[in-house]
């Protein structure tokens, strides 16, 4: 029986422990080491994992298969060009990290051009790596890199039930910014309709109580009619008095709020006016993209 390819974590933070504990329990990779900024983190990842063994420095770290850099994004670099540098085994190695705003390319040093590397970008939130590794199956990820790198992500990721999407590398940025709007930014939206909530007198357990039915027939539809068929709402109705009082209101309470409200409504009055096969009026793109004045 032949055994798992081995696999070392530099930086197992919260994407990396997440991994490395799915890889390990699976029987997939066998973890060999953990390296962390402070042996205090790196013993606290290898307890979750449930397997590797502690290494303080690169110098430490034992030859791997594969080699996995979860570093902050703007020690990627630094580390991959150090780890070659100090172990000449890691250029057989194919090496790849988690990051959503890095090309793959971040991990190839000038003098290395045929090394194999990639990235791999789960869509998911690591807030809670414990939740996180519950719930991986049917994950989505986006993926590029050299041939055989991503061939050997796809063979390891797919037993996890992880859904690996190829994307074109020249737009990383474009695809970023993508699961920003759809991730980070929707915890903003509903962090600030509690804002308003509150100023109805309603608690944040409560309105978030009141929002999750929506917010969940909202996915629905969109799942299910698409963007322009599942808008709803003034915008889409053309209801320049509702959204003028709206803007006034909320000049009222900050005016970034209402700042905010422009320019979620010019966007959404774009999506309204495909929708509805014609352009937005006159009275609501004005109202949309005018200057904040207060109400007399």
């Amino acid at each position: 029986m032949c055994s798992a390819p081995t696999l070392a974590i530099i930086g197992a933070g919260k994407l990396g422990r997440t991994l490395g504990r799915l890889f390990a329990r699976a029987g997939i990779l066998q973890i060999t080491a953990v390296c962390n900024q402070t042996r205090t983190s790196t013993e606290d990842a290898i307890r979750f994992i449930g397997a590797g063994t502690a290494c303080d420095t690169l110098a430490d770290l034992t030859p791997s298969d594969l080699v996995l850099i979860a570093t902050p994004d703007a020690h990627i670099a630094g580390v991959s060009t150090r780890l070659l540098k100090t172990h000449p085994w890691a250029s057989e190695s194919v090496l790849f990290h988690g990051s959503g705003a890095l090309c793959s390319d971040a991990l190839r040093p000038a003098d290395a051009p045929t090394l194999d590397v990639a990235s791999v970008h789960p869509i998911k939130s690591f807030a809670s790596p414990k939740i996180a590794v519950e719930t991986f199956h049917g994950t989505y990820c986006g993926v590029e890199g050299t041939p055989k790198a991503v061939a050997e992500l796809r063979r390891v990721f797919k037993p996890l039930g992880a859904h690996l999407v190829t994307i074109d590398a020249s737009h990383k940025t474009a695809y970023h910014c993508a699961a920003v709007f759809a991730n980070n930014y929707l915890v903003t939206l509903i962090h600030t309709a509690q804002r308003l909530y509150a100023q109805a007198g309603i608690d944040d357990a409560q309105s978030l109580a009141m929002m999750t039915p929506i917010l969940e027939e909202t996915l629905q539809n969109v799942q299910q009619l698409g963007t322009h068929a599942a808008l709803t709402g003034p915008i889409a109705r053309d209801d320049t008095a509702t959204v003028e009082n709206h803007i006034h209101a909320l000049n009222g309470i900050h005016p970034s709020l209402a700042t905010l409200y422009q320019h979620l409504g010019q966007a959404t009055a774009d999506i309204a006016a495909h929708a509805n096969e014609r352009p937005t009026s006159a009275d609501l793109h004005s109202m949309l993209t005018s200057s904040l004045t207060q109400k007399p």
